[in-house]
């Protein structure tokens, strides 16, 4: 039997983080499992990576402090689904005439409250982050495996968090100190190179697991695609296999974002539980998806004569 190498990868988005959060939540309602324990690895971009941090911080116990459910918060009032998003609204919150006031320091505030003292190597499972050195031009990516080998890749999860959330032309570069001796990195989101991070997400699991008779199950989860054409597709992670190398099931969860939808930094609740309805549509039209992923997740293990074929992109938009 093949091992299995379960890989989770959330897209960058903003607010509309709560799209993959509410997915994610359904993963675990379903499995009865939180995300920490369901996959071997979460890469996240932007808020992609925050919530990846949230996801596999420890709590008193030892136990994940949050599941996805509770990172998003739901309830009911008068018979009508309300949704508040406690992460979110706290990394984009809504000053006076629904701007935003120094946003970087809001960040700092909330991130601090939010993961305290823990620090990456600390994570439940395996994480990596995506980043952007503006002053060295090149990615840079936060990863728990390289936490615990190396001191200094052990870095604070709010400062990780910090520089996921270090959009260009909304909140300021993070500045993050790189161990005793390598001095200071200046550090934005990775979405300038990876906002869908499914293919370093790949790359990071062949790098933590490399024998070549394990398998990988990647899903990919997008937080909405606008109706006017975005950027460059991002590379197919199968093309990234290496020929007779591993075997991949790959899914991939979008849906189809209405005008005014794909604002990034619009945190009211009214913003929110459009995007929720939004997620909740995808949840409906992939339901035998969802299920498929969920029997993957737990099954643990495929037939080693039977090398995993790429499974059918999904997307609740074409």
């Amino acid at each position: 039997m093949a091992r299995v190498v379960k890989v989770l990868s959330i897209d960058g988005g903003g607010v509309r983080g709560i799209v993959p959060a509410m997915l994610v939540a359904e993963l675990e309602q379903r499995t009865g499992r939180c995300a920490a324990d369901l996959f071997d690895l979460v890469v996240g971009t932007s808020t992609g990576g925050v919530l990846a941090l949230a996801l596999a911080r420890p709590g008193p116990d030892g136990r994940p402090e949050s599941t996805a459910a509770e990172l998003i918060r739901l309830g009911r009032h008068e018979g009508r689904q309300t949704l508040t998003c406690p992460l979110l609204q706290g990394l984009y919150p809504t000053g006076p005439g629904g701007g935003r006031a120094d946003p970087a320091r809001a960040a700092e505030l909330f991130l601090t409250d939010r993961f305290g003292s823990t620090r990456l190597g600390e994570a439940l499972t395996g994480v990596l982050v995506t980043a952007y050195d503006v002053e060295r031009r090149r990615p840079f990516l936060f990863s728990s495996r390289d936490a615990r080998a190396r001191p200094g890749s052990d870095f604070r999860m709010r400062d990780v968090a910090r520089a996921a959330t270090a959009t260009r032309g909304h909140v300021a570069p993070a500045r993050v100190r790189a161990g005793a001796r390598a001095g200071w990195l200046t550090l934005v989101d990775g979405a300038v190179f990876a906002n869908d991070p499914a293919a370093w997400a790949l790359a990071e699991a062949t790098r933590a697991h490399p024998d070549e008779q394990d398998a990988v199950l990647l899903v990919s989860l997008g937080t909405g695609r606008p109706r006017e054409p975005g950027g460059p597709a991002a590379p197919e992670p199968r093309r990234l296999l290496p020929s007779g190398g591993q075997g991949l099931r790959y899914y991939r969860l979008q849906t189809r974002l209405e005008r005014g939808d794909e604002t990034m930094d619009d945190a009211r609740p009214e913003h929110v539980h459009e995007l929720a309805l939004r997620a909740e549509t995808t949840i409906d039209e992939h339901d035998q998806t969802l299920d498929r992923i969920c029997a993957e997740l737990l099954a643990g293990s495929w037939p080693a004569y039977a090398e995993p074929a790429l499974s059918a992109s999904t997307s609740a938009a074409p």
